[in-house]
């Protein structure tokens, strides 16, 4: 199982084919964007089964100057599992199929938002990935208190730093090369010189490898997080 998180921070990314041609190298089997216009994820031509955010209709039919957090799915088995949540429904997008769930989010930089970060916290996804606008650095904001819950008390581990524990961590720089990314050593997910973009994953999900790759920042302000994954069986 492949996923790719990325947010688009509403650029028009389409002018010069930059994100189709990004995703097609990829070919990941989930594609959670946020901060996307919704007449641009309509125009996403490598992926036919879009999803849009909770209690939305199809993306075609959305008001196209709309920023969303949508799901795009390489086949037609994953469907939309909508959540009674009135603000921010712009925001997130609850997608699962027979075999895993995945929770997409861009979280604001808000005081308001307690009953979002509830829905957050007792989603109960296999993967809960997005902008979490959250730093370890400003840990006193509620937007890192979630990932805190989600991993101390929810026990769900952060694939990034799980990627730098057991070797599999990589980030690809701005010439397409691969490398290795070391423990100890910072990787920026956006270009304000911070790691605020997160793949959160339950205790059965086994990390193949995770990447880091900075070349989205030629057509937006994040770089994408690529992750490999398959379920733990022992």
């Amino acid at each position: 199982m492949k996923i790719i998180t990325l947010n688009m921070n509403m650029f028009r990314y389409l002018i010069d084919g930059s994100l189709n041609e990004f995703l097609k190298e990829y070919q990941a089997d989930v594609v959670i964007l946020q901060e996307v216009r919704s007449s641009l994820a309509d125009e996403v031509t490598c992926y036919t089964h879009k999803i849009s955010p909770n209690l939305y209709q199809e993306i075609e039919n959305i008001k196209k100057t709309i920023y969303l957090t949508v799901a795009l799915c390489k086949d037609d088995t994953w469907q939309k599992v909508n959540i009674d949540h009135f603000h921010y429904n712009n925001r997130f997008v609850k997608i699962k199929n027979d075999d895993w769930s995945i929770f997409g989010l861009h979280l604001p930089l808000r005081d308001d938002i307690d009953s979002l970060l509830s829905i957050i916290q007792e989603s109960d996804c296999d993967i809960i990935c997005g902008d979490f606008n959250a730093h370890r650095k400003y840990s006193q904001i509620k937007n890192w208190k979630v990932i805190d819950n989600l991993i101390n008390d929810k026990e769900y581990s952060d694939l990034w730093e799980k990627g730098l524990k057991e070797e599999k961590a990589y980030y690809i720089d701005y010439k397409g090369e691969k490398k290795k990314a070391h423990q100890g050593d910072f990787y920026r997910t956006f270009v304000g010189n911070t790691h605020i973009d997160y793949v959160l994953a339950k205790s059965d999900i086994h990390l193949i490898d995770i990447i880091i790759d900075m070349r989205t920042l030629a057509f937006t302000d994040h770089c994408a997080m690529i992750v490999n994954y398959k379920k733990d069986k022992s």
